[in-house]
């Protein structure tokens, strides 16, 4: 058919338990909930940054050395503080911190009327031009909702500026201004949707209590 290869979303088959044992297993479209975090972690160092009391911007950092080894896991405390970091033991002290933020993978089935195919060349990479006879499709899952769940450990210490910089990534997210997954340059991975927050979830984020 011409075709030099696929590229198909990340399915999963999944078994579904009821009262009367389990139903047959079906594929899935999976989200792992590492790629949300990893997106909304980015993002929020962004927001700290910028919402500091004295703003970080990449333009105002005169070594170059700087921004090269800048990891936002370690250098970006309200990521620190919202997702953890790993276990960096010095001597007899753990440094090690749980993440308080924990999202769950989400999973959503489909029917081939959900399916949509799109057919590209293939790019040679030293010209940048069509290469002959060389196509490959991709199939992606198209419409619908998905439903990410988060949970926050609120009883631990989160700094106000962590939480603004959460709420402000959130906000990116779902007026499709921040893209989940690869293919963002082609328009893939971008959101429209609204929050549901449990019972006082909206008041702590504004420095109450939950």
């Amino acid at each position: 058919n011409g075709e030099a290869g696929q590229v198909l979303p990340k399915v999963e088959r999944r078994v579904s338990w009821a009262k009367h044992g389990a139903a047959p297993a079906g594929e899935s479209l999976v989200i792992p909930g590492a790629a949300v975090n990893g997106a909304l972690a980015h993002r929020i160092a962004f927001h700290a940054n910028r919402m500091r009391g004295e703003p970080v911007w990449a333009d105002d950092v005169e070594n170059a050395n700087l921004l090269a080894d800048y990891d936002k896991s370690e250098h970006c405390e309200a990521v620190r503080e919202l997702f953890g970091y790993a276990n960096d033991s010095s001597g007899d002290e753990l440094l090690g911190q749980v993440g308080r933020v924990i999202i769950d993978d989400s999973y959503r089935t489909f029917s081939q009327q959900d399916l949509q195919k799109l057919t590209h060349n293939s790019i040679d990479r030293f010209s940048g031009s069509a290469r002959d006879h060389m196509l490959f499709c991709e199939e992606m899952v198209w419409g619908g909702g998905i439903e990410i769940k988060l949970t926050i450990h609120t009883h631990e210490g989160i700094s106000q500026l962590a939480r603004d910089a959460l709420q402000a990534a959130l906000d990116d997210l779902l007026k499709g201004q921040l893209a989940l997954g690869a293919g963002s340059a082609k328009g893939h991975g971008y959101f429209s949707g609204s929050i549901k927050w449990s019972t006082g979830a909206e008041k702590w984020l504004q420095g109450e209590s939950a």
